[in-house]
This record gives C-alpha cells, sequence and structure tokens, in this order.
C-alpha cells in the first residue's frame, strides 16, 4: 500500500478477504495492514465462512475464504496480538486485532 507506516488508527474489511487469491497473499495483506497502523490500533473485518453455496456464487470470480479457525495465528504472525475471532450463525464470521501499543 502508498502508506506511510503508522498512518491509520483503525483498518476495516468487510466481506471482500475471499476475493483475495492466495493465503501467501492474504497473508502479505494483514503485513501491510499491520504495518500502517499505528500502536494501539484496531483491525476489523468479517467475511464469509467457506462453504460450496457460497463457491457456487463466485463462478468465474476468485474464491479463496479465510478459515476462521487459522485466521488468529496468521494475524499473530502478521504482528497483531489480541486477536479474538467469532463465528456467527455458522456462515460468518467477524475479528478484531490490536497492534500493540
Amino acid at each position: 500500500m502508498p502508506f506511510e507506516a503508522r498512518r491509520f488508527t483503525g483498518v476495516a474489511s468487510f466481506t471482500m478477504l475471499h476475493h483475495v487469491p492466495g493465503t501467501d497473499i492474504q497473508d502479505r495483506l494483514f503485513a501491510e495492514l499491520h504495518r500502517v497502523l499505528r500502536p494501539g490500533g484496531t483491525f476489523v473485518a468479517s467475511d464469509g465462512v467457506g462453504h460450496p453455496d457460497l463457491a457456487a456464487l463466485h463462478e468465474d470470480d476468485v474464491y479463496n475464504p479465510v478459515d476462521p479457525g487459522d485466521l488468529p495465528e496468521r494475524l499473530r504472525r502478521a504482528g497483531f496480538d489480541e486477536v479474538d475471532v467469532r463465528v456467527l450463525a455458522d456462515r460468518m464470521w467477524a475479528v478484531r486485532a490490536t497492534k500493540a501499543g
């Protein structure tokens, strides 16, 4: 991202991470989000839990769902702490992660 480090107090992503092709690219995105957050800044996101019905909606499109079970470790590797992931109604997940202050 073209933003300087520690520029933002918060970053949000809603129902788009499954469009990022490849887990490695998603992990690079998480690292970039961490880079542009100020200490004490928060990353919030939500997306759908992987499901065949959702995959069918993405014909001719990228569909790479993020496994909410793997998300805490992936965000910690990117530098976040205080990671809280919740699965909502079996089809959606939400996360809040903080950059150490």
